[in-house]
């Protein structure tokens, strides 16, 4: 069966197998397949292949070559900036774009991504972006600034049409 096909009480029961038994291999769909598969069918806040090229569109227009939360935010809504509620829809939608990446072979383009006044990522932001591309499969060292620096600078090479249209 198609892994678009399977139900998602079937995914996650082998993602939490997978899980017990420290593995990442072993069945149909590998752990790596099976998380992107689950992030797919989430519901975004913002649509993630338009996210990912406005992250593109965003930071290539930029003199540092990055972007920032809240220039994506109002990217995709006319509502006002409302700080940790706004960064949370950003955050999710971030999430999505990770899972994306991985999907197409993309370097993390949300590495591209950062604060509007430190113009930097936190060092949470870091965390979650090492932590989801370990389970998406990236080759990670076990640094995380330096993965993230690498991805930053892979993403940098990266022209916004690398980023297929994908059937969600």
């Amino acid at each position: 069966m198609a892994i678009e096909n399977i139900p998602l009480k079937n995914l996650q029961d082998n993602i939490r197998r997978y899980r017990a038994r420290g593995l990442t291999e072993g069945g149909r769909y590998s752990l790596t397949e099976l998380l992107q598969e689950v992030r797919r069918r989430e519901v975004s806040p913002f649509p993630v292949v338009p996210m990912a090229r406005a992250i593109l569109e965003q930071s290539q227009a930029s003199d540092d070559g990055l972007t920032t939360y809240k220039a994506l935010w109002h990217a995709f809504t006319n509502k006002p900036w409302k700080g940790n509620a706004s960064q949370a829809q950003i955050g999710k939608a971030l999430g999505q774009v990770i899972a994306y990446c991985s999907r197409q072979g993309l370097p993390v383009i949300t590495t591209l991504v950062v604060r509007s006044d430190t113009r930097q990522l936190a060092e949470e932001a870091i965390i979650n972006i090492y932590s989801e591309a370990r389970e998406y499969g990236y080759d990670v060292s076990y640094d995380a600034q330096k993965f993230v620096e690498e991805q930053r600078a892979r993403a940098r090479q990266c022209q916004v049409g690398q980023c297929p249209d994908e059937i969600a």
